[in-house]
């Protein structure tokens, strides 16, 4: 996963909170749940990141960060998951597989 992914799930776990879908102590408990996940991010330099990510960022129009998940998947040759339908639809022009996924 690109080196943003740690940063993405806290933030959904906060918008979650904001919205009182969770309370605040759910919070450490879901990172704690996550920290046990065998999960392997790619270390990477933002300006050399974002240099390769802004050009496919215009071509596709995503975000930087989508396009960083859609840039890794490129190029490793992973799956790809996401329930993001731009997203979904930027994989499939590239031929990048998605995993079956139900929002």
């Amino acid at each position: 996963m690109p080196s943003i992914w740690h940063w993405e799930v806290v933030n959904a776990l906060v918008r979650a909170e904001r919205r009182r879908d969770i309370r605040m102590s759910s919070i450490g408990d879901a990172m704690a749940a996550l920290a046990t996940i065998p999960l392997e991010t790619e270390a990477e330099g933002a300006e050399e990141a974002t240099a390769r990510l802004l050009p496919l960022a215009r071509a596709e129009r995503l975000s930087l960060f989508d396009s960083a998940y859609l840039d890794l998947a490129e190029r490793t040759g992973l799956p790809l998951a996401t329930v993001d339908g731009a997203l979904a639809a930027a994989a499939a022009r590239r031929g990048i597989t998605l995993l079956p996924l139900t929002p």
